[in-house]
């Protein structure tokens, strides 16, 4: 079921709707992150498809029918939520989305249950937000 919850964007007086675990389609993702300079495989519509079907929680906020905001986490509900993708659309910024995106997926999820991400491109979010800034990860790199 969809949690609907509003900000008032003070900067435009409208109203931004946050949706929990509404999946937008492909080409309004791809559109996203390409305006939001975030490196993903956007040329590969179905590969971007399954990033988000097998994702269990995703937080997209809108300005009426427009996508421009929309978190990506994969999460176990009990003890760790790994958030890879956090994108705003270049007009919107400054405007406390991508930090309210945040907010409902920490509410969302309770204090139990710790945030992760990975990547320099949104350090001065996450610093907002209180994470705090580790050097303990491993990984494999992606092949393509």
């Amino acid at each position: 079921m969809e949690d609907r919850r509003f900000i008032c964007d003070l900067k435009s007086h409208r109203m931004i709707q946050f949706l929990v675990n509404r999946y937008p389609d492909s080409k309004s993702i791809i559109s996203l992150y390409e305006k939001a300079q975030l490196i993903r495989p956007v040329a590969d519509e179905e590969r971007i498809a399954k990033m988000f079907v097998h994702s269990n929680l995703i937080i997209s906020a809108w300005d009426g029918l427009r996508l421009v905001g929309l978190l990506r986490a994969l999460t176990d509900q009990c003890y760790a939520c790994y958030i890879p993708d956090v994108a705003v659309d270049p007009e919107y910024r400054g405007r406390g989305i991508g930090l309210k995106m945040l907010q409902l997926v920490s509410d969302h999820l309770g204090p139990e249950v710790t945030l992760i991400t990975w990547g320099r491109e949104k350090e001065d979010l996450w610093k907002r937000m209180g994470m705090l800034e580790s050097t303990d990860c491993y990984s494999y790199p992606r092949m393509r």
